[in-house]
């Protein structure tokens, strides 16, 4: 197939949530995408973006603003973004067999100019097999590296454009986007879905995962999976966050309407002295991946 050029505009307004407070993040862009598709469910595309971002009402309470890599006001950002992706699921909203592959590369700054200079790259695979009783087993694996550069080095990547993790759709059992921001992601999540009846479904899953503030600061240590609550309270920025849970879902056309609980498999200490929740309620529709 021919490859296709295609344009868009899009504004996109939410509030976001840091360390002591929150702020409204208005992002304001155009785009120009070529896309190939080199067969069914394989394609390349390349876009660069235009975008006017927006950091508004800041509410929070940080003695150094720094920290935050947030500047108030407007930023223009100027990036080419490269994505290759190969989808072999069926059925889509519900899959029983097949894999998605998805490779995302990002480059803002630099040749492009702008107010900010970062590399940002984001791996995902996903796989589906069908076994015993039309039960399925999904595996899935999620990777994101992002590092600044040029005269951006200083200051870092954007908040906004780091990666944070904690939720429904990628480690269960825990607020969302608890963990981050970071400049290194690592989720790993394994599931089996099995229908029960009417359209009824349930699920078995384990998560895992966590941001760190960069690869550099990763250790062997941090994917203990047994930690001993005094301890963990002290190392649970860092360590890996593993939850295992039960969900129950409602088929409909564009996937579950799903119920899960994710128990938490590694808990400390509160500032109270309280041991942390156990674990969390999540409501979502569509699989997790």
């Amino acid at each position: 197939m021919l490859a296709r050029i295609s344009n868009g505009q899009e504004t996109i307004e939410e509030y976001q949530e840091v360390d002591g407070g929150e702020y409204r993040l208005v992002r304001i862009g155009a785009d120009l995408s070529v896309k190939k598709e080199f067969s069914r469910g394989t394609r390349l595309a390349l876009t660069y973006t235009h975008e006017i971002v927006d950091v508004r009402d800041p509410n929070w309470k940080v003695e150094d603003t720094e920290e935050l890599r947030l500047t108030l006001g407007q930023e223009i950002n100027r990036s080419a973004t490269c994505l290759f992706e190969r989808d072999t699921r069926l059925p889509f909203f519900d899959p029983h067999s097949g894999s998605l592959f998805r490779l995302v590369a990002k480059r803002a700054g630099g040749i492009f100019k702008g107010d900010n200079n970062y590399s940002k790259i984001t791996l995902s695979w996903a796989g589906y097999h069908r076994f015993v009783a039309n039960a399925v087993l999904a595996l899935g694996l999620r990777l994101g590296f992002a590092e600044a550069f040029g005269e951006s080095r200083q200051k870092g990547v954007p908040d906004y454009e780091r990666f944070t993790a904690g939720g429904s759709s990628t480690i269960r059992g825990y607020d969302e986007r608890e963990f981050g921001p970071g400049d290194f992601l690592l989720i790993g999540n394994a599931e089996i879905r099995f229908p029960m009846f009417w359209r009824l479904v349930g699920v078995v899953f384990l998560d895992m995962g966590n941001v760190w503030p960069s690869i550099r600061e990763v250790d062997r240590a941090d994917f203990d999976i047994s930690v001993p609550a005094s301890e963990f309270a002290a190392r649970r920025a860092e360590d890996v966050k593993y939850s295992l849970g039960l969900g129950l879902g409602i088929q409909t056309p564009v996937g579950p309407a799903r119920l899960d609980y994710g128990f938490r498999l590694k808990r400390g200490f509160l500032d109270s002295g309280r041991k942390e929740a156990s674990g969390m309620i999540h409501i979502a529709i569509g699989h997790t991946f």
